[in-house]
């Protein structure tokens, strides 16, 4: 009984310790609504647990031992998991995080079908990387605890949590990669994994039936698990594309280059759990094309724009397996891996599409009515909330804020050169590191305020207030 003792005083200080540092982040920094009641049910939850423990420690019933044991197997399991997502959350308040595009992203993914009440909670991650992290696991550990614990509230919040690096925590146009992660909460929330199995079973079961002696369910799920990450990359990256169009692209390819990989056949090399760039990025253009961005005039003369045709553009055949596959294991294995592979990535656009649903609106429309008009605001250093209709400034229109991002973006590959030729600081020197990089951050600074603008006034409008129209 002294080990169930000292068992509940320790998870006793773990939980103490996690309710404190979210009770002092909810009093001290603001967060959006979501991440803030979230937060409140874990303090809730802390409380209930915390009390649950001290009754449980002085039952002190000898014949209930196993009974206590496996209950607070059920309570650490809960909370040991629940500490590493709360750390990253915590640390991205208001003023930490790209809060315009966060309200933007979640507005969105609330217009999508099935998720009109889930909001995703944008964390900060010590890592030069985006994450989405698994959450279907958290939801099912925290309603155990909820069975056991008396008291302590049911968890059922619709949300996931994405991660960005906290070095980007303040920057707008690398932070659309937010997008990608979206994808991937959507991905595992409609559990496509499933789904992608039924559909890859009898193509594998097909292929490798000669390949494989005495191949098994075991060997099907092997083969289908490893080409379900791969695709589940090409449909968070159509996703994301078909919400915010080229502006994600622009933000794969920063990255990217950030990055800095040595060797180029980094580009065309598939890693375990992502196909190579070259390939996301052939899914991408595919997107784009689609939605009529390809024979966009704004992308002649960006000199972005052209590495990423060519890397896109390169030949599926030279495309390498991942290098942490044996000698033995690609001779096998992975011409008809790849094979299978090539042969459902259409479906993943397909897929996108149905789970945006009939109700999704091309961002290019919006992009065609209203870009000239950002590009010249933005020249000019003045925020493109509303543009006037026909030039006529006593009729203002609302510009969408998909249509701000893609222009804005655009705008800043193309080097600024308007924005430049306009400063009152007619000393500014575009070849300077610091203040272009300054500059880029006030570029992004009006971006953000245009779309925070759109968000207030379409809370405005389920309010039932008279509003602008939207461009």
């Amino acid at each position: 009984m002294d080990n169930l003792l000292h068992q509940c005083t320790q998870l006793y200080g773990l939980v103490a310790g996690l309710r404190d540092s979210v009770t002092r982040a909810l009093t001290t920094c603001a967060y959006t609504k979501w991440a803030a009641e979230f937060f409140s049910y874990v303090a809730q939850a802390a409380e209930a647990t915390n009390a649950y423990l001290e009754k449980l420690a002085s039952e002190r019933n000898p014949a209930r031992l196993q009974t206590y044991r496996d209950r607070i197997i059920i309570l650490t399991n809960a909370w040991r998991y629940l500490h590493d997502f709360l750390k990253p959350a915590v640390d991205a308040h208001a003023l930490n995080t790209p809060y315009a595009l966060v309200q933007l992203l979640n507005a969105q993914l609330r217009e999508i079908p099935s998720f009109g009440g889930a909001n995703v909670i944008v964390g900060l991650v010590p890592t030069l990387n985006y994450y989405q992290h698994r959450h279907q696991r958290l939801r099912e550990l925290l309603q155990n605890m909820q069975r056991v614990v008396d008291g302590c509230p049911r968890f059922e919040q619709k949300i996931g949590f994405i991660s960005l690096p906290y070095s980007r925590c303040r920057a707008l146009f690398v932070n659309c990669l937010l997008y990608h992660e979206l994808g991937h909460f959507i991905f595992e929330d409609l559990f496509l994994s499933a789904r992608l199995y039924g559909a890859l079973r009898p193509d594998i079961e097909k292929e490798f039936a000669e390949k494989i002696p005495n191949l098994g369910p075991d060997e099907v799920a092997y083969l289908a698990y490893q080409i379900i990450p791969w695709l589940e990359e090409i449909f968070a990256d159509v996703l994301a594309v078909k919400l915010i169009g080229p502006a994600y692209t622009f933000a794969t390819s920063e990255l990217t280059d950030l990055m800095n990989r040595d060797d180029p056949r980094e580009a065309i090399r598939f890693g375990a759990r992502h196909p190579p760039d070259a390939m996301r990025l052939a899914a991408q253009l595919q997107a784009l094309t689609k939605d009529c961005w390809a024979g966009c005039p704004d992308f002649e003369g960006n000199n972005k724009w052209h590495p990423i045709v060519t890397l896109a553009n390169k030949p599926q055949s030279t495309y390498l397996p991942p290098i942490s596959w044996s000698e033995k294991r690609r001779n096998a294995l992975w011409t008809s891996t790849r094979d299978i592979l090539f042969a459902h990535v259409a479906s993943m656009h397909e897929l996108a599409e149905e789970v945006l649903g009939a109700s999704r609106t091309n961002p290019f429309i919006h992009y065609e009515q209203a870009s000239r008009g950002v590009s010249e605001y933005l020249a000019h250093g003045i925020i493109p909330s509303v543009l006037p209709v026909d030039g006529d400034p006593a009729q203002m229109k609302q510009v969408h804020p998909t249509c701000v991002l893609n222009a804005a973006v655009l705008f800043w590959q193309r080097g600024m050169p308007e924005l430049y030729d306009h400063l009152e600081e007619k000393q500014a020197d575009g070849n300077k590191v610091a203040e272009r990089a300054n500059l880029e951050g006030r570029l992004q600074s009006w971006t953000a305020k245009a779309i925070e603008d759109w968000l207030l006034i379409r809370a405005r409008t389920k309010a039932q207030l008279r509003v602008p129209e939207v461009l």
